[in-house]
This record gives C-alpha cells, structure tokens and sequence, in this order.
C-alpha cells in the first residue's frame, strides 16, 4: 500500500490536533513543478475482467510548453494506446497502435481548461488530479471539474489511515457525471503526489460498469517514467510547430463539414484540405506531428468517400418535406409531426448504449433551454425498445423535453448513424442533418435555429 505524507500532515488532516496554521502551510503551496520544455513520460497498463478480457497499454508523452498571461500552461499530450485480447491468449491478436495529440491548458494547481475524457485508460484528468488549497480541502475534501461539456465532477479527498513517509500526498478521486448514470459505472483513482518534485509519480485506477455485463470492470496501473527539461529554446520552437500542426488539423477536420453542407464541390472541398494537410506537414519536424498528419493523410481517401457520400445522401433530404410519422412517449402521450406545424423541430435519434449519443446530450439539453420559451420543440427519438432503457436515460441526464419511443422512424429519415439531428422548419421541410458528435453541436445547431426562426 502506497505511504503518504509527512505524520504531523496526517494529525491535521485526521484529528485536527494541530492548529490549522499548521495544515495551511502543509497545503497551501501544493504545486504542479511546470517549466517550459518539461516532458512528462508515463506508462498505464490496465486488465479489464470479465468476458472479452482485454490487456490495455497506453504510453504517453505530456510537454508544458509556456505559461500565458492567464496564469494558464499550456500542454500538448501524445498518447499511444495498443490493447489485446486476454480471453484467448494462444490466438491474442494486438489491435494497431491508435494515437491521440492534443492539448489543453492547465493552473499550477492541476485546474484542466479545454481537456476532454480520452476514455478510461488514457484520460488526462489522472495524470493531473487537482491538488488541495489549504486545511478545509484537507479536511472534507473538495471538487474539480472534468470534462467540461458533458458536466463531469471530480471528487478528491486525501485517502483516510494512510501512513506517510516524506514528501508524498495520497489523493483519492472519483468521478460524478450523467454517463456514470447511465451506464451504472464507477470511476476512482489514487494518485501518489510527491510534493516536493511537483509531479504525480503513480496513479492506481479502478473503473467498473453494471450496465451491459455485470461485475465486469478495468484496473491499471499509471507510472512515472521520466521527466526530462528540454530548455526554453526548445520549447519556443516546438510551441509554434504545435500552432502550425493544431491549426492545419483544425482546418482539414473543417473542412470535412463544409464539404458534406456542399454536395457540388464536396470532392474539391476536401482535395484542397489534403493539400493543405500535406504542405504543412513540409513545415513540420516534430515526430508526433508528422505521425499524426501521416496517419490522416493515409486514411484521406477512404473518409472523402465517406463525406461524399453523406453529402449525397444529405442533398437529397434537405429541402424536402420531412416524413410523417405518429408515435407515443415513454409517458404514453400521442405524438404526430404535423402537431407541430408552425414551430422548428430539432429530432435528436439516439439509443442508450450509443455512447456518443450521450456524449452530445448535454448540448441538446442547452438548446432546448435556450429556445424554451419560442416556438422550437425539441424531440428525443428514442429507439431503444425497454422503455427501461429510456428512462435511465431521461433520469440521468435530466431530460424534460419529449423523448418518443421512435422504432422505424430512423428509418423514414435515412438516419444510419448515431446520433443524428434533424431539424425540420415551421412549414415542416427538412432543413439540417447532423450526424454524430461534435464539440460545437449546441454553437452549429443554435446558429440554424436563430435563422430558420427569422424566415
């Protein structure tokens, strides 16, 4: 069992013996050691249980790159997951390599800005847990948040009867988030922090779901590996080839939705954006943004058929008179189209183990708050066929618009992915197909609705 702290730390925290001077002191100071050109190197490896077993190997690389005038670091993390199969070890097979760059901002005191959940194995907000601020976080502990968008909270307290030695501080973190609802899962860590070199040495994880197979569940362990200071020289240069690489990639995924809104120079479209992508890359020398531009060039061909394809398939929807249909809700009420004749109906098609679906469900929430009170109507066309399933989703993530028990009307819209969005205007046209997640879902959905709402 991991050691923490320093003994008279643990009196002030446990028994409040000594006098909060004293933990204010302990405490108050607790900082992430960031300097630019520092590179974090750590190692995870985690087994899930259960049937379908999987062995799950994630490295990483985390570089802070300078501090802004905000206070606020900024970090760009590389993280390269493998995983196999652990039910049938003779005939294991490894998955290719899937890596992810991105980066975030963050306070000395482990505040993540702009950071989203990466998955269980490879979320960065257990790399940084936020540390306490003075006595009252030491004595009942106190929150963060995680994942912005999808209104995550993290838990932290000191884990209780814990032995210290030295300069090392035990958190304990758990996490609260309308996902965990809806899938009945738990998430806690326990990150070994070392005070004095400002860095999370270990971080021991559990995660457990209930919902599709019960008592299955994921444990790993995360490593320090090394920390290596690469000098502010380096770190200026290697912080404008990070704003070459992050504008080029913001500009090439752009453009995949200008070209499905664009049929007639789809293909154009996204031939300029692959020779953008490529001469960027010339500009470039840092092996994780090579490799990252490399592997999207490798798939360019085989998305533009995808985007040519949905932009095929939306063309011919748009415009046109929305299909009819009649239903009921999960309260057994009647719901027709037509009902809403006068007003702009946003569709949201979903299922409960569409876990994008869930992702984006906060954003849907947003607009149907935001247009509560003009003539928009926001519909959950639930497709699930338990109505079990529904309302766990409805509880969890506080639904209060209409959620339709929605079998076969998918189907009516053309709708093959999930979650897609349709929005059909006052005179019951088809005016907007969304399909899938995005960050910006409530900003692009809220712009058509502002618009058709003014026609």
């Amino acid at each position: 069992m991991s050691k923490v702290l320093s003994a008279s730390f643990v009196i002030a925290m446990c028994f409040c013996f000594a006098p909060a001077r004293a933990a204010d002191e302990s405490t108050a100071k607790l900082r992430y050691s960031l300097k630019p050109g520092r590179e974090f190197t750590y190692h995870t490896e985690a087994l899930s249980k259960g049937r379908g077993g999987q062995k799950y190997v994630v490295d990483w690389k985390v570089w802070s790159i300078a501090r802004g005038t905000d206070g606020l670091w900024t970090l760009v993390l590389r993280c390269d997951l493998t995983s196999e199969s652990t039910s049938s070890p003779k005939s294991a097979t490894k998955e290719p390599k899937d890596t992810l760059v991105w980066r975030c901002r963050m306070t000395d005191d482990g505040q993540l800005v702009g950071a989203v959940t990466r998955g269980t194995v490879r979320d960065p907000f257990r790399l940084f847990p936020r540390l306490p601020d003075g006595a009252k976080d030491v004595q009942s502990g106190w929150d963060s948040k995680g994942s912005e968008k999808e209104n995550v909270i993290l838990h932290h307290r000191l884990a209780p009867g814990e032995k210290t030695t030295g300069d090392l501080l035990l958190i304990s973190t758990t996490t609260e988030g309308p996902e965990d609802k809806v899938y009945l899962s738990k998430h806690s860590m326990r990150a070994t922090f070392d005070k004095k070199r400002g860095v999370v040495t270990r971080v021991e994880t559990e995660d457990n779901s209930e919902h599709l197979t019960p008592g299955a569940g994921t444990k790993g362990v995360i490593e320090l590996v090394a920390i290596e200071d690469r000098g502010d020289d380096w770190a200026a240069k290697f912080g404008k080839e990070a704003d070459k690489y992050f504008a080029a990639v913001d500009a090439y995924d752009e453009s995949e939705t200008k070209a499905i809104r664009d049929p007639a120079r789809c293909k154009e479209i996204l031939a300029n954006a692959k020779t953008a992508l490529e001469a960027a890359r010339k500009g470039l020398t840092t092996t994780a943004f090579l490799e990252s531009i490399g592997r999207k060039l490798e798939s360019h061909d085989r998305s533009a058929d995808y985007f040519a394809k949905q932009a095929s398939e939306r063309e011919t929807r748009l415009g046109k008179e929305a299909a009819s249909w009649e239903a009921v809700d999960i309260d057994g009420k009647s719901h027709r189209l037509a009902d809403y004749r006068g007003k702009v109906v946003v569709m949201d098609f979903w299922y409960r183990n569409c876990g994008w679906c869930i992702h984006a469900m906060p954003q849907v929430v947003r607009l149907s708050d935001e247009f509560r009170n003009q003539p928009v109507a926001v519909l959950g066309m639930c497709t699930d066929e338990k109505d079990s399933d529904a309302r766990a989703v409805i509880d969890a993530m506080g639904l209060k618009y209409p959620t339709i028990k929605a079998p076969g009307i998918p189907e009516k819209y053309g709708v093959n992915a999930f979650p897609t969005l349709v929005v059909v205007d006052k005179r019951g046209k088809v005016r907007e197909i969304h399909v899938g997640y995005s960050p910006r879902l409530y900003e692009e959905l809220a712009d058509v609705i502002r618009k058709l709402l003014v026609e």
